[in-house]
């Protein structure tokens, strides 16, 4: 029986004129497997980068001046860019490692707890040491759609000074209690910083022409605007267009419910 499986067997190989594959094919492939797999996991560690970046200089505490309830502003605030890119490769990357040659050992769950705690080392210390905002900040810069996805988002977040909300660039500083900031429409603001006001440890060296910064306080005027809290703009600064300043003059934020 033995003699007439190898009998058909090599039949089969001649009528179909079977090759055996070459070896540098086969190291080829698996090499490219693992290539491929390196790569998915650094993407990976990337998108948890920046998402930890964007999760820490997201203001939480300024849903209450946005007429939004805590898990609303959650939900809105949340990198789901990031997050979809994240879970994309996290995919690819278990696709590769099945393909290895000890991937069809472990089971799902295996693997991808193995993958999570990996990405998530290199993830937390890419943020560490500062890749993250530098990823963002490129991409910030460099691709009108996702300046449009988020960067517009913070944009009327910052610009609603009846609601307690205000940030620009500082273009005159009189002294450490009186600056002038010119908003994200273009309109300029004498800020009032006095009393006992929330600064920040490197507040000296923030307040100076140039610097972008976020201010939580009490709008006085219509031109003047005192400050509770002060806060640098971490994110990449693109100034907005014509459009988005139209649209945010059009459609001013609706009032806080007072």
């Amino acid at each position: 029986m033995t003699k007439d499986l190898s009998k058909k067997v090599l039949e089969k190989i001649h009528e179909q004129e079977l090759k055996p594959t070459p070896k540098w094919e086969c190291l080829v492939k698996k090499y490219a497997w693992w290539f491929v797999l390196v790569i998915a996991v650094l993407f990976a560690s990337l998108t948890i980068a920046v998402s930890l970046f964007l999760i820490k200089s997201t203001d939480w505490q300024i849903y209450l001046y946005l007429n939004k309830t805590r898990l609303g502003f959650v939900l809105d605030s949340l990198p789901y860019f990031w997050l979809g890119l994240f879970a994309v490769f996290i995919i690819l990357g278990y696709f590769n490692y099945r393909h290895t040659s000890k991937g069809y050992r472990y089971r799902f769950s295996t693997i991808m707890i193995v993958a999570l705690l990996i990405v998530g080392s290199l993830g937390g210390t890419m943020f560490a040491v500062g890749i993250g905002q530098t990823v963002e900040n490129g991409v910030l810069s460099n691709f009108e759609t996702y300046h449009k996805l988020g960067f517009e988002q913070d944009l009327k977040r910052w610009t609603q000074p009846n609601n307690g909300l205000l940030a620009g660039e500082i273009i005159d500083v009189e002294d450490r209690q009186k600056v002038k900031l010119e908003d994200f429409t273009g309109k300029q603001w004498n800020i009032v910083i006095k009393g006992n006001p929330k600064l920040p440890k490197d507040f000296h060296l923030i307040i100076k022409n140039g610097s972008r910064i976020r201010i939580i306080g009490v709008k006085v005027s219509e031109d003047i605007f005192e400050a509770h809290e002060v806060k640098p703009w971490e994110k990449n600064f693109v100034k907005p267009g014509p459009v988005v300043l139209k649209k945010m003059k059009e459609n001013p934020p609706e009032e806080r419910i007072r």
